[in-house]
């Protein structure tokens, strides 16, 4: 089965940076079916303070 993956739970965590402040992430893990591969995704809630915060991390962390 391509690209199909179970969701097995969550988690969240908070992470701080020093120039855009805390970020709150939630984490979904998934695993790959008849498998031992497990991956964890963590990302923000769409249009929130977090996901401004990330966004702008991510942009200073590829420009230079």
């Amino acid at each position: 089965m391509v690209g199909a993956a179970e969701r097995l739970g969550g988690s969240a965590r908070n992470v701080v940076w020093f120039d855009v402040g805390p970020i709150h992430l939630d984490g979904d893990v998934l695993q790959v079916p008849d498998s031992d591969v497990r991956v964890v995704v963590y990302s923000p809630e769409p249009d929130t303070e977090d996901a401004a915060r990330l966004a702008r991390l991510l942009t200073r962390s590829t420009v230079g």
